[in-house]
């Protein structure tokens, strides 16, 4: 027998709901909500203010996951996911459907660029500036679960 008894994780309606990982957890929020990349990003009390942050201290194929704490996460500039096999996941939130979403100032076509493989994307809801996608896929084995 495994560690839990849902040793594939779960999912609600195809998104994953906090995977199970041995990897790293690492939490984002928003600086207006408590958010530092001074944080440790252990847990959504101690979380970072961005991620990119949060991309840049996680291992690659290590299990490591992201999670995006319900706000609306706006960034100056795309979002590089530069790291083989790593998860970021949004959380629902329980107030007035309260969801996770990204946006972005920059003039780039892309909310996030995805160049590492095997890594997968659920739960967020993009709101992009231009009629280009909001994510980039140029790496094999990737997975994305948006909202629209």
């Amino acid at each position: 027998m495994g560690l839990t008894n849902f040793p594939n994780g779960l999912s609600a309606f195809g998104a994953p709901v906090l995977p199970y990982t041995t990897g790293n957890v690492f939490f984002v929020n928003t600086a207006a909500l408590g958010g530092s990349d001074g944080n440790d990003g252990k847990s959504p009390a101690r979380a970072f203010a961005t991620l990119d942050y949060a991309i840049g201290r996680v291992t690659a194929n290590n299990g490591d996951v992201i999670v995006m704490l319900p706000a609306v996460h706006s960034y100056t500039a795309s979002v590089a996911l530069d790291v083989a096999g790593v998860t970021i996941t949004g959380l629902a939130g329980n107030v007035n459907r309260q969801r996770t979403s990204i946006t972005t100032t920059a003039t780039a076509d892309q909310i996030i660029n995805v160049t590492a493989a095997d890594c997968e994307i659920a739960n967020l809801t993009f709101i992009p500036i231009t009629a280009a996608a909001a994510i980039d896929i140029s790496a094999a084995g990737v997975r994305a679960f948006i909202h629209d």
